[in-house]
């Protein structure tokens, strides 16, 4: 599929869909790729008259936990002491 093709097919799925909540991956259009949506975002955006197209990051932020519980580090003594 050509670069003008995949622009118009993109910026006519988002201007008729909200994309709040999607990754570049999730974003169902058939023959899109994310890393093509990753590198042209904002023509698609100008094409659809949106000024932005509210994706989410590629990755989530990761939250780590340490644990304090003495009586569950005593527990399981084999188990990690904090997710990394």
């Amino acid at each position: 599929m050509s670069t003008s093709t995949c622009c118009a097919r993109a910026a006519q799925w988002f201007s008729e869909h909200s994309a709040a909540g999607l990754t570049p991956r999730q974003v169902p259009i058939p023959g899109l790729h994310a890393k093509w949506l990753n590198a042209h975002h904002s023509t698609v955006a100008e094409l659809a008259g949106m000024p932005g197209l509210a994706l989410l990051p590629r990755h989530p932020a990761r939250v780590h936990f340490t644990y304090l519980d003495l009586d569950h580090r005593l527990r399981a003594p084999l188990a990690r002491q904090r997710d990394r």
